[in-house]
Order: C-alpha cells, then structure tokens, then sequence
C-alpha cells in the first residue's frame, strides 16, 4: 500500500554493499536470518517511479526520484527494480544525474544524524566539518549551510573552492603542520 516501485538506474555501493559481497557479513547483521542466497545488495540507487501502492501520495509514475533501502531489507537496488517505501524518496532535481543521486543517500543521513540527532545544530551556531571533502563532509556541510549554520571545514586543498563556492567561510588544509593552531 506505501511502497513504490522503482525502474532503477543507478545504484550506488557502499561498505554495506562491500562488505557484504568481500565477507560475507550480510548474512549474519543485515538480513535476519534471511538466506545469502537471497539477499541482494544496494543500499541506495536512483531511477524512474514505475509504479505506486494506493495510499502513496507525492510521487507519480514516471517522477524521478532517488532513495535508501534500509540495510536490514533482504531486497536491494542492484536489480532492474525496486520496491521502496515512499517515505525514503525524493525527488531527483532536474540538474542532477541518476548516478550523482544514487550517492547521496548514506552520505546524506549520516551527515544528518550527526549534525542534527546527535550534534543538534540550530540556526547560528557554528560548525566545524571534519574531512570537508568527503562525501559525508561535503553534505555536512551543505546541510549546517542549509540549516543556517556558520561553517568551517578541514579538507584537502583541491577541495577549498568548492567548498567555499558552497558558503564554506572558512577552510583549513589539515595536511598543513600546525594549520589548525594557526587558524584558532
């Protein structure tokens, strides 16, 4: 009745995904019990709505979307579809590639996490991200940015435009011997 059934596109792999293929731990955290034999991996992936359950509202046939499978589901994206709960859509923009969306997801939630349920961050506050230029860091970031957050990050130096073309104030080159002391 919630779920949505998704034409995949792309999927993105992750080290729950790696993990589980490398050494076979699946099995045995993620799938309850589930056969091996059965478990298919993919996390997070992006594609095309090709179908919804009757009390689905907020997605059509046919909208692009991008999303996370919960690491416990026995069902995966790297499959020719999908099958999602609606509340763990959303809908692609428009200039951003299926593959590009299908590697948000977990980057994405585990900034959120971190930055909200665990760090609270309100409007106002300062934030320093740790590894600016990861994927999480990168949309830990964008996400203290979005929330209203005064944001400095540690990143790499091929990082520090991009990160300051996000409203990045501050960024330091952790690489640097003593460039946090001298930032402080």
């Amino acid at each position: 009745r919630h779920d949505v059934l998704v034409a995949v596109r792309a999927a993105g792999v992750n080290r729950i995904d790696v993990g589980a293929v490398r050494d076979g731990y699946a099995t045995d955290v993620f799938t309850a019990g589930t056969s091996s034999s059965t478990w298919i991996p993919g996390r997070e992936f992006a594609g095309v709505v090709a179908d919804i359950g009757r009390d689905v509202r907020g997605v059509s046939i046919g909208d692009r979307v991008y999303g996370a499978m919960s690491p416990t589901t026995s069902r995966g994206a790297f499959a020719e579809y999908a099958a999602s709960p609606a509340h763990a859509l959303a809908r692609t923009p428009n200039d951003v590639t299926d593959v590009d969306a299908a590697a948000i997801p977990f980057a994405a939630l585990t900034a959120w996490r971190a930055l909200r349920d665990k760090g609270g961050a309100r409007a106002g506050e300062r934030v320093l991200v740790l590894g600016g230029g990861s994927a999480v860091g990168t949309c830990a970031a964008a996400l203290a940015r979005d929330l209203g957050c005064e944001v400095a990050a540690t990143a790499r130096a091929r990082h520090f435009d991009r990160l300051r073309d996000m409203g990045v104030r501050d960024v330091v080159d952790y690489t640097v011997k003593h460039a946090l002391r001298e930032t402080a």
